[in-house]
């Protein structure tokens, strides 16, 4: 666990960030290793900044569990609280090598006993430091599942000595008989190999939960053993918070923060993918979420949450399970508790469940949908039984969540962290400058472009530093590779470059640019690459904080003003929508009947007894109706004269009705 080296030291490093009182939001993108890089991110904004709302998926998840950690600390004047000063020796811990020779960051991402010889299958590519590569991963094939290979090459070894021996052939003979039985003998070797390998993919992995790594640290391994990540991420937040150990920090903790006047509590916010309904679910706590989904109830398995959470953990969700009205326990399961009591940790590993890397998280709900015909006759249905939901990395649907605190008209900003691969044009000494950078930075007119999107080539490679040549020397086969992973990138990742080409997104996020070698699954890397990271974060935060916070810089009244020009056009076009469609063709009279009769029919004019709209809230309805109706006639109609619009403003924004995840 990294720490300060004193308490003297904790108190004197928390100073620097003790007069922070401007408010924002920060939104973290995923990227496994690559979360490391967040931790210099945190520390400088928190120089100048209070954290209000934080946001995160995978790796951003658990960075974001660190900072809301943090300025739960600051803000509790606990003295034994490590607050932003405990965030400032990760690099270095991470770095660091253990007694067989991986450093911490590596066993961060170990794997399960159970799994460990197809981890290191799996891993060798990836392998930064030494060496990654398919030659690596037979290698490590061979080493893991010798077994097989020796009883392969075994069986054709004997059967060559038993040939060679009762037949006695001449030399030519006996050749080719040797040969033959190293050909078979490779051939068994890699049969026998290949089916053991084989067998943990499709029965040793499902049976850990679809991962590699449970990220939980194995039983009686001692206070010096190497940690898991969610072991480590559990002590880290609650030492961060100046919580005890046995006593974890929830999502209601953080939403009950010490408040200066005028400020919210911390709203910590995580994206995850409930995998059985095919969609994103928000994991957070505030006065208008209290449970896990609205319409929904999950109940857990405290075995479940033993394999993947420390004993506290476990003991909190079941103590607050237990006093959930009609929870109740249902078999082996329990009512997954309201949100205020759910340890930060368990929304977190929800989050950063990496498919295959890391084990799914499973929780239990009831489907509804059963015996549809039974139930549209108004039959007697029994109760459904619980089955599994599993959860996995909120990056399948969403990666850089920056929507998730948006309003019309922001009162603080919101940051982004963005990570990509490196630029093509990035080689040479004027490299720098694109490692780290913000839009505004190269963004010189219109007519110049104003967008940065890198572009994902499939059949020809830019040659650095001239856009007027391409090689088009590229391979058949890795054409199609590149073809079918732009495809995947663009079904799991379009949301978010749709965001990222705003006006009002593209001003307030930081660009780190990684090369191949950098972060991501690169989890067996060199240790100054480690501290490489977390410079690129500092160097991240730093720009956020030039850009936005300096006296006269322009970054915060230009923001306000694009985001007040966003929000005039969406509510124009919102307010000539609602008209045309409210009219419809008939007079304003005949309108509001038609409304009247469509709201009967839909069973909203109900007795509030049975949940129907009350006379006052149909009365604020129509009042509302009758002023966008009126203010129709003022709303300038896009494209004509009078519409605002400016190149900068381009792509045009548009509002759509979404459930909230």
């Amino acid at each position: 666990m990294p720490k300060p080296q004193s308490a003297a030291e904790l108190r004197e490093r928390n100073r620097a960030f003790a007069e922070a009182m401007k408010p924002c939001d920060l939104v973290l993108k995923g990227g496994a290793a690559s979360g490391f890089i967040y931790s210099g991110t945190i520390v400088e904004l928190a120089r100048t900044y209070r954290l209000q709302s934080i946001g995160g998926t995978s790796a951003g998840a658990g960075a974001a569990g660190v900072a809301a950690a943090a300025e739960y600390g600051r803000r509790s004047g606990n003295p034994e609280a490590w607050g932003y000063a405990g965030i400032e020796h990760v690099p270095g811990w991470a770095a660091e090598r253990t007694a067989n020779g991986w450093t911490r960051l590596k066993h961060l991402f170990g794997p399960d006993p159970e799994t460990a010889r197809l981890y290191e299958v799996v891993s060798a590519p990836f392998s930064a430091y030494e060496g990654g590569g398919f030659g690596r991963a037979f290698r490590a094939a061979l080493r893991g599942y010798w077994r097989g290979a020796v009883g392969g090459f075994g069986i054709a070894t004997a059967v060559a000595a038993w040939l060679l021996w009762s037949l006695a052939p001449p030399l030519a003979p006996a050749i080719g008989i040797i040969a033959l039985a190293v050909l078979v003998g490779v051939l068994l070797t890699l049969g026998f190999a290949g089916y053991a390998l084989w067998q943990d993919v499709t029965v040793v992995l499902p049976r850990n939960h679809f991962g590699l790594c449970s990220a939980k640290s194995p039983a009686g391994g001692g206070d010096d053993a190497p940690e898991r990540m969610t072991d480590w991420l559990y002590g880290l937040y609650q030492r961060l918070a100046g919580r005890p150990m046995d006593a974890p920090l929830t999502f209601g903790d953080l939403w009950q923060a010490r408040r200066r006047e005028g400020e919210r509590g911390i709203a910590l916010s995580l994206m995850s993918v409930n995998l059985s309904l095919g969609r994103p679910v928000r994991i957070t706590c505030d006065d208008e979420r209290t449970t896990l989904e609205e319409d929904e109830d999950y109940f857990f398995d405290p075995a479940d949450f033993a394999r993947l959470f420390p004993e506290p953990v476990v003991t909190a969700m079941e103590r607050a399970a237990g006093a959930v009205p009609d929870g109740g326990r249902t078999s082996r399961r329990l009512a997954f508790p309201p949100m205020a009591q759910v340890p930060v940790i368990v929304g977190v590993r929800m989050s950063f469940a990496l498919p295959v890397l890391f084990s799914a998280v499973r929780l239990y709900k009831r489907d509804a949908s059963r015996l549809p015909v039974e139930r549209a006759a108004g039959k007697p249905l029994p109760e459904a039984a619980l089955e599994p939901c599993w959860f996995a990395d909120g990056g399948v649907c969403t990666s850089l969540p920056i929507h998730l605190f948006d309003k019309p008209m922001p009162r603080w900003p919101t940051f982004a962290v963005n990570l990509r691969r490196t630029h093509p044009d990035a080689s040479g000494k004027d490299a720098a400058p694109l490692r780290v950078w913000m839009d505004h930075e190269f963004a010189r007119g219109p007519a110049e472009g104003w967008l940065r999107e890198w572009w994902k080539r499939i059949d020809l490679d830019a040659v650095p530093g001239d856009p007027t040549r391409f090689r088009h020397d590229v391979a058949p086969r890795t054409q199609l590779a590149r073809l079918l992973g732009s495809m995947f990138a663009t079904a799991i990742g379009w949301v978010d470059g749709a965001h990222l080409r705003l006006a009002t997104c593209r001003d307030r996020v930081a660009h780190v640019c990684l090369d191949a070698a950098e972060g991501a699954f690169n989890v067996d890397t060199d240790p100054a690459a480690i501290e490489r990271l977390a410079q690129y974060g500092r160097r991240a935060g730093e720009k956020l904080v030039q850009r936005f916070a300096v006296v006269d810089a322009p970054g915060w009244t230009a923001h306000r003003a694009i985001r007040y020009i966003a929000a005039m056009q969406l509510a124009a076009r919102f307010i000539d929508d609602f008209e045309t469609g409210y009219r419809s063709g008939r007079t304003a009279a005949a309108s509001e009947r038609q409304i009247d009769s469509a709201l009967a029919i839909g069973g909203f004019l109900q007795p509030p007894a049975e949940v129907g709209l009350t006379e006052a809230q149909l009365e604020r309805m129509e009042q509302l109706t009758r002023a966008l109706i009126e203010e129709e006639a003022h709303v300038p109609e896009p494209g004509k004269p009078g519409w605002p619009d400016h190149p900068a403003l381009r792509p045009r924004f548009v509002m759509r009705v979404m459930p909230d995840a």
